[in-house]
């Protein structure tokens, strides 16, 4: 993307302007498609670069014409669901516009807000959250908190540039996930022994926080869970049922803020005796895929992993009715009820203070944001994708016991590949066993914004983990439920409440250990042999594509009235391997072979 996009600043490129068509019959996006597809291969620097990145990884083995056809299709997906979610709101907009009526409606307006939102989203970030580009690593979903008032302000007497530059630098910011309970509206932070409440949400989307008085489109959408399969998502419009199933859902709409700050006529004050926290929620995750794996002995459990998955942070504010937000100041308060039932709260009444001040010299300033600019019962937060791994072991029921195994799976495993805890999250959450039995499901996922690749490979350890988890729940301190030396860190000292070593420790009885390593009679290929934590085909195309494989061989038979050779989902690969000149064998039973019509023998 770099060397297409060379001589173009591209911090400041737009979604709309690389995703759309400007008339000329192709988007900037399309031709880089296209330029993958066709002219990029005879870019010699290019391709020397490509091979150099993927030398010595799972990728050494791909020509560049491959990696470069990946990267068409996966820019391809990407351009594919941002223009859906754009002809989604075209779509609804020309269905709430009255065709007799010159003013819009104000459903037309708040369309069009996301629409601009959509189209002005800068280029890069568009792509790292859309996976495209690698989140890892990068300051994606980091928010920060404004503290400044008029009085500081007053006193900063330097130049405009200058005072710019010493904002930036000096104002706190978290990631999402932590900032929307820390930063939140009505919650007080202790600075320098200065104890400042947030009032609300900064409005700024492009330019610098720290930039006064800026008003811009906000990122309103609808996060739902399905009641029956469990699955979770978010959209820009109100979804009627689960994509998945057709079930019902639970939706609400959140707001992503760009930040948070204090009322700029604030005064800070030193009581830090009690200040007010919001409280503590778990986020919403889900792992949209089929493809179960199970254990040697499968009435033991399954497992399933995405590098698709869900997770939504979000907060309800101190009541945990939601937030009342005007989105012409920012300005923003915790609902006291159902937003139904009871009045905008005081903070925002007509005619309230704007958030950042207006105009006049002593930052006071009265909103015009009424109506439709006050959204009611808001959760403010923010949805991602990464890599999601979900453990459903039979006849686990309680919430505290998963928990705690889940956190014994995650350190035990952390400690086998060599990477610190806060890489990886722990989530417990209700789901379905096979016999629609209901049970608790263990989520574990990459912490980092668009997936770092590290639960990925739990699947390959999740056994050895639960052996290795046995000794961390019998913990060498000894203590009574949980502790710093067994199931205690940072992200979950909200959930202590619920940790219980014993419980956790107690459901890992002998017989599901035993149950995790093949039966000896099932050894057929040695006492290496292992069951597939993966769909076979996949794990076969993962060692095919190794780098020295030369040759695959492979065994085929089966009814042959069920064949269909070119949707088998090893098909493609097959050609891939025999285009990277790999030696292909394949062998199909005789029986099998001439039951086969002439179009499935054509294409083997």
């Amino acid at each position: 993307l770099g060397t297409f996009l060379d001589g173009r600043d591209v911090r400041r490129l737009k979604t709309g302007w690389f995703f759309q068509d400007d008339g000329s019959g192709s988007s900037p996006g399309r031709q880089f498609i296209e330029w993958c597809r066709s002219d990029a291969e005879e870019h010699e620097r290019l391709n020397v670069g490509l091979m150099r990145l993927v030398q010595n990884t799972a990728l050494a083995a791909s020509p560049p014409e491959n990696l470069l056809a990946d990267a068409a299709k996966a820019l391809e997906r990407s351009m594919d669901a941002w223009r859906r979610e754009v002809d989604a709101l075209r779509k609804d907009a020309d269905q709430f516009q009255d065709e007799h009526s010159e003013t819009r409606a104000p459903a037309v307006l708040a369309i069009e807000r996301q629409l601009r939102r959509l189209k002005g989203e800068y280029l890069l970030r568009e792509l790292a959250n859309r996976q495209f580009l690698p989140g890892y690593g990068f300051p994606t979903g980091v928010v920060s908190f404004i503290p400044t008032t008029i009085d500081e302000l007053k006193r900063q007497q330097a130049a405009h540039e200058g005072r710019k530059k010493v904002l930036r630098k000096r104002l706190p910011s978290r990631q999402m996930e932590m900032a929307i309970r820390e930063y939140a509206p009505g919650a007080e932070i202790v600075m320098d022994g200065r104890v400042y409440e947030s009032a609300g949400v900064t409005l700024n989307w492009h330019l610098p926080p720290g930039v006064e008085d800026v008003s811009e489109v906000q990122a309103l959408r609808h996060v739902w869970l399905c009641r029956h399969c469990g699955a979770t998502g978010d959209a820009p419009l109100w979804l009627g049922q689960c994509p998945a199933c057709g079930g019902s859902l639970e939706t609400t709409k959140y707001l992503e803020p760009a930040g948070f700050a204090v009322d700029i006529r604030h005064s800070p004050h030193n009581n830090v005796v009690s200040p007010n926290f919001v409280p503590v929620e778990q986020p919403w995750i889900s792992c949209p895929t089929p493809e179960w794996a199970s254990f040697a002995d499968s009435r033991i459990g399954r497992f399933r992993y995405t590098d698709s998955g869900h997770l939504f942070h979000g907060s309800r504010g101190l009541n945990r009715h939601g937030y009342a937000v005007c989105l012409r100041c920012g300005r923003a308060a915790s609902e006291t009820g159902p937003a139904s039932e009871r009045d905008v709260p005081d903070a925002l009444q007509d005619g309230h203070p704007r958030l950042r001040g207006g105009k006049q010299q002593d930052g006071a300033s009265r909103c015009t944001g009424t109506g439709f600019a006050i959204q009611r019962g808001l959760l403010l937060g923010g949805s991602r994708t990464t890599d999601v791994f979900e453990l459903q072991l039979f006849e686990l029921q309680d919430e505290g016991t998963a928990l705690s195994l889940g956190i014994a799976l995650r350190r035990a495993f952390c400690g086998r590949i060599g990477i610190e805890e806060q890489e990886v999250g722990v989530r417990v959450r209700q789901g379905k066993a096979p016999d629609e039995t209901i049970l608790r499901s263990i989520f574990l996922y990459d912490a980092g914004t668009g997936g770092n690749g590290y639960v990925s490979a739990f699947r390959d350890h999740v056994a050895p983990a639960l052996r290795d988890s046995i000794h961390i729940l019998d913990c060498g301190k000894q203590c009574d439920a949980a502790c710093h030396g067994c199931l205690l860190t940072f992200d979950t000292q909200y959930d202590s409440a619920k940790l219980d070593r014993h419980e956790a420790r107690a459901f890992l009885t002998d017989e599901r250990i035993t149950g995790l390593d093949l039966d000896e009679r099932c050894q057929i290929l040695g006492p290496n042999s292992r069951v597939p934590t993966r769909p076979l085909y996949r794990h076969l195309s993962e060692v095919a594509g190794e780098p020295g494989m030369e040759e695959v061989r492979l065994w085929m038979g089966g009814a042959p009235d069920t064949w269909d050779v070119e949707v088998f989902p090893l098909y493609s690969e097959i050609l891939r391997w025999a285009i990277d000149g790999r030696l292909i064998h394949l062998f199909i039973a005789p029986e099998t072979w001439t039951g086969l019509g002439d179009g499935a023998r054509h294409s083997l």
